[in-house]
C-alpha cells in the first residue's frame, strides 16, 4: 500500500509495528529477604517496548474495575460492617449510587459499541515509514458509535410494564422515607442502622422492578 501523502511504498500497519517492536523476556533473579537468611529466587518477566511500538498500541478497552469498586461502598453501609452508625456514611454511599448509574451504560456504550469500532479503525490503520504520517484505508465510522444517551439505552435494553413501575415506585417510597422523616425532624441525613429495613426493601424493589423491565424487553426481541 502506498502511502497517500509521501506515496512511499514502505508502509506498515500498525498492528505489525506494534508486534515487531514489543518484546517480551523472563528471567530468574535473586532475592534477599529482609530478615538474615531470608534469601530466595524469583521468576520476573519483563516486557519492553520501542518508541513506536509504544505509539502503535491497539485501544483499550474499558473495564468495571471502579463500578466495582463503588458497588462495595455502595452495598457495604447496608450490610452493617461497623460503620451503619454513622451519620457519614449515607454521603459516600449517595455517592458511590450516583456513580454506578451514571458511569454504567457508557462503559457498557464503550465496550460494545465504541470498542469494536475503535479496533476497526486500529485494524486499517498503516504508518509511513518514510514521512511517518498515519492513514486509513477505505474505512468509514458506523453512524451507531455516537448514537448513545441515557434515553436509548433504556429505550434498547428496558420495557416499562406496569408491574415494573409498581415495584421501582414503592421502591423509591422506601428509599425516600428516611430522608423526608430525618431532614422534616432533625435536618440531617439518617443513620442506615435505624433504616435498615427500609433501604434493604427499597434496594430489592428496585432491582426487581429493573429486572423485570429487562425481561419484558428480551421477551419482545424473541
Amino acid at each position: 500500500m502506498n502511502c497517500p501523502y509521501c506515496h512511499s511504498e514502505h508502509t506498515k500497519k500498525l498492528s505489525a509495528i506494534y508486534q515487531a517492536g514489543t518484546t517480551v523476556s523472563s528471567g530468574t533473579g535473586f532475592a534477599i529477604g529482609s530478615q538474615p537468611g531470608q534469601f530466595g529466587t524469583v521468576n520476573t518477566t519483563i516486557i519492553s517496548r520501542t518508541i513506536d511500538a509504544e505509539n502503535a498500541k491497539a485501544p483499550e478497552k474499558m473495564n468495571y474495575s471502579n463500578i466495582f469498586v463503588a458497588l462495595i461502598v455502595w452495598i457495604v453501609p447496608m450490610i452493617g460492617l461497623g460503620m451503619v452508625g454513622s451519620r457519614f456514611v449515607p454521603v459516600p454511599f449517595l455517592l458511590a449510587m450516583a456513580y454506578v448509574i451514571y458511569q454504567f451504560p457508557a462503559i457498557y456504550h464503550q465496550r460494545n459499541s465504541v470498542y469494536p469500532e475503535l479496533m476497526r479503525f486500529y485494524s486499517s490503520s498503516s504508518k509511513c515509514m518514510k514521512c511517518h504520517a498515519t492513514f486509513q484505508e477505505n474505512f468509514e465510522w458506523n453512524p451507531a458509535i455516537y448514537d448513545w444517551s441515557w434515553k436509548k439505552f433504556i429505550h434498547d435494553h428496558f420495557l416499562f410494564t406496569k408491574t415494573s413501575v409498581l415495584l421501582m415506585g414503592i421502591g423509591a417510597a422506601f428509599a425516600l422515607y428516611p430522608f423526608v422523616l430525618n431532614f422534616v425532624l432533625v435536618h440531617s441525613l439518617p443513620y442506615l442502622a435505624g433504616y435498615f429495613f427500609e433501604f434493604s426493601v427499597a434496594t430489592l424493589l428496585i432491582t426487581s422492578g429493573v429486572i423485570t423491565a429487562k425481561n419484558a424487553k428480551l421477551r419482545t426481541i424473541v
